[in-house]
Order: structure tokens, then C-alpha cells, then sequence
């Protein structure tokens, strides 16, 4: 299984499939890179050197009992591009991947030749730290029900949800088999929120 370390040592598991124009998919919060398999890698990598990987926390990277930050998981992508020899990729970020991936896109530029921010932006407005809603939520549901129930609010309408469940449980098989600790999960929720001063001190930059 290909593993590459991290500037502080930590193994950080990744994919590759394809050949062509690098395309690295980014994934939404204590997410692994598993959940690109169904359907994005093997239509991408048809024509494109398709990248996924797992966070830092989260599949088959390393878990290291520390304060997780966007920031880490930016320079983890990096690295991992490093290692491959690869620049100018087109980026795919969905929710916080999309963070990481305005992160990446401003601290290495060279790595980036576009972005596609899906469900994402640059900041999540409101209070630091994690939001009492969610906090409840978390609570009164369970750790593993809150993130069901929340990815499927989120990731599609009403009317799709009721039309093509099927297809939504299938995504869920995958996204539910390897789900990471919950301090992971809350953990990056509350340095999320940081990343707003993060972007926005560096707004003037642009990738390449």
C-alpha cells in the first residue's frame, strides 16, 4: 500500500490511477479518499493521472493524538504531490477539501493549475469552535447517526434523496466503513474555523 511521510514523520496513504493531467480530489471533513472511488476515479482516470488520499486522522494514514489543522492536510497534499513529481494539477476540494485546496493553491502555487470548489468556500461564517446545533445533534444522535444523517442533508436534495436512495446508501457503505475517531471529527470542525484568518491574510495570491 503506497505510503509517503509527512514533514513531521507521519505516513500519509494515497492512490494513483490513470495517466495524464494530475487530478487530485480533496474530500469533506474526517473524510478518507475512498469516497472517490465509485464513481470519480474511474471516470476521471480515463483521460487524467487521478490522486486520492487519505487525511491525516482518517483510512489508512496515520492517526497521531494531536490538534489537526486544514493547514496540515494542505502541505500533506503537497507532499504527496512532491513525491510523485507532479505539478500543475487540477484540484478538486468538496466542503473542507475545497479549503484545503485554496490552501494549496496559495502557499504552492506551482502544484495548482485549477481549482473546483464543490459545496465549499472560503471561511464557515459564525462563532469559533464547533456549533452548539452540532454539538447537540452529535450528542443526542451518536457520532456515527450524526454523520449519516448530515451527509445526506447536506449532499443532496429532498426530492433526490427520496428518488435514489439506493444510490446514496451505496455512497454511504463507503463513506461509514472506515470512519475515523470522533476527536478527529471535532477536533477539525473547530480548526476549520481558523482557517478564515488563514485565507483571508492571503487573499492577493493566486495559483499560477
Amino acid at each position: 500500500m503506497p505510503h509517503v511521510k509527512a514533514k513531521d514523520g507521519v505516513e500519509i496513504y494515497y492512490e494513483v490511477s490513470g495517466q495524464g493531467t494530475p487530478f487530485l480530489f480533496l474530500s469533506e471533513t474526517a473524510c478518507d479518499g475512498a469516497v472517490w472511488s465509485l464513481y470519480q476515479v474511474p471516470e476521471f482516470a480515463r483521460d487524467h493521472r487521478v490522486i486520492v488520499l487519505d487525511y491525516r486522522g482518517t483510512g489508512l494514514s496515520g492517526k497521531p493524538s494531536i490538534r489537526y489543522s486544514t493547514e496540515m492536510f494542505a502541505e500533506d497534499a503537497a507532499t504527496v504531490l512532491d513525491h510523485l513529481g507532479l505539478d500543475g494539477a487540477v484540484v478538486c476540494g468538496h466542503s473542507m477539501g475545497g479549503r484545503v485546496a485554496q490552501l494549496l493553491a496559495l502557499n504552492h502555487p506551482d502544484k495548482v493549475s485549477k481549482l473546483i470548489l464543490a459545496s465549499s468556500g472560503a471561511a464557515h461564517p459564525g462563532e469559533k469552535g464547533i456549533p452548539l446545533r452540532i454539538a447537540k445533534e452529535m450528542v443526542e444522535w451518536g457520532y456515527e447517526k450524526y454523520v449519516r444523517e448530515h451527509t445526506i442533508v447536506v449532499g443532496w436534495t429532498e426530492v433526490y434523496a427520496r428518488n435514489h436512495m439506493n444510490l446514496i446508501e451505496k455512497y454511504l457503505q463507503v463513506r461509514m466503513a472506515n470512519l475515523c475517531p470522533v476527536e478527529f471529527y471535532s477536533g477539525t470542525c473547530w480548526r476549520v474555523r481558523s482557517m478564515i484568518q488563514a485565507i483571508g491574510s492571503t487573499t492577493s495570491k493566486s495559483p499560477r
